[in-house]
Protein backbone atom coordinates (compact mmCIF):
# COMPACT_ATOMS: atom_id res chain seq x y z
CA UNK A 1 0.00 0.00 0.00
CA UNK A 2 1.16 3.35 -0.52
CA UNK A 3 0.61 6.75 1.29
CA UNK A 4 0.18 10.14 0.12
CA UNK A 5 0.99 13.22 1.01
CA UNK A 6 -1.64 15.41 2.38
CA UNK A 7 -1.34 19.21 3.26
CA UNK A 8 -2.81 20.81 6.33
CA UNK A 9 0.02 23.70 6.70
CA UNK A 10 2.09 21.42 8.34
CA UNK A 11 4.86 19.21 7.17
CA UNK A 12 3.92 17.03 4.50
CA UNK A 13 3.99 13.41 5.31
CA UNK A 14 2.75 10.79 3.60
CA UNK A 15 0.40 8.95 5.82
CA UNK A 16 -3.28 8.90 3.92
CA UNK A 17 -3.92 5.29 1.87
CA UNK A 18 -6.15 7.63 -0.44
CA UNK A 19 -6.18 10.40 -2.86
CA UNK A 20 -8.19 13.33 -2.00
CA UNK A 21 -7.97 16.93 -2.18
CA UNK A 22 -5.56 17.68 0.48
CA UNK A 23 -3.04 15.12 -1.22
CA UNK A 24 -3.42 16.65 -4.97
CA UNK A 25 -0.58 19.26 -6.34
CA UNK A 26 0.03 21.08 -9.65
CA UNK A 27 3.59 20.71 -10.53
CA UNK A 28 3.67 24.02 -12.31
CA UNK A 29 7.18 24.47 -14.52
CA UNK A 30 8.95 27.55 -13.81
CA UNK A 31 10.81 29.33 -16.70
CA UNK A 32 14.38 28.80 -14.59
CA UNK A 33 13.59 24.90 -15.39
CA UNK A 34 12.82 24.03 -12.44
CA UNK A 35 8.85 22.58 -10.67
CA UNK A 36 6.96 24.39 -8.10
CA UNK A 37 4.24 22.57 -6.26
CA UNK A 38 1.16 24.43 -5.92
CA UNK A 39 -1.54 22.49 -3.47
CA UNK A 40 -5.22 21.83 -4.49
CA UNK A 41 -6.43 22.15 -0.78
CA UNK A 42 -5.22 25.95 -0.33
CA UNK A 43 -3.87 26.91 -3.72
CA UNK A 44 -0.14 27.63 -1.72
CA UNK A 45 3.32 26.99 -3.39
CA UNK A 46 5.24 23.74 -1.87
CA UNK A 47 7.91 25.81 0.37
CA UNK A 48 11.36 24.48 1.35
CA UNK A 49 11.88 26.91 4.35
CA UNK A 50 15.40 27.89 5.38
CA UNK A 51 16.98 26.56 2.02
CA UNK A 52 15.39 23.04 2.93
CA UNK A 53 16.59 22.49 5.90
CA UNK A 54 13.12 22.75 7.93
CA UNK A 55 10.35 20.52 6.43
CA UNK A 56 8.33 20.57 3.55
CA UNK A 57 4.84 22.64 4.38
CA UNK A 58 2.46 24.29 1.50
CA UNK A 59 1.89 27.80 3.31
CA UNK A 60 4.03 29.73 0.83
CA UNK A 61 2.17 33.45 1.08
CA UNK A 62 4.22 34.65 -1.88
CA UNK A 63 2.60 36.14 -4.46
CA UNK A 64 5.40 34.45 -7.08
CA UNK A 65 7.60 31.72 -6.89
CA UNK A 66 10.68 32.19 -4.88
CA UNK A 67 13.73 30.37 -4.19
CA UNK A 68 12.06 28.32 -1.69
CA UNK A 69 9.24 27.25 -3.63
CA UNK A 70 11.83 25.94 -6.82
CA UNK A 71 12.55 22.47 -6.82
CA UNK A 72 15.25 20.15 -9.45
CA UNK A 73 13.52 16.96 -10.56
CA UNK A 74 15.89 14.19 -11.78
Amino acid sequence: MRDHVAIHLSPLIANRAVVGTAERFTLVRTIYGTVSLKAAANNRYVTAASGGAKPLIASSQRIGIGSWEKFNLG
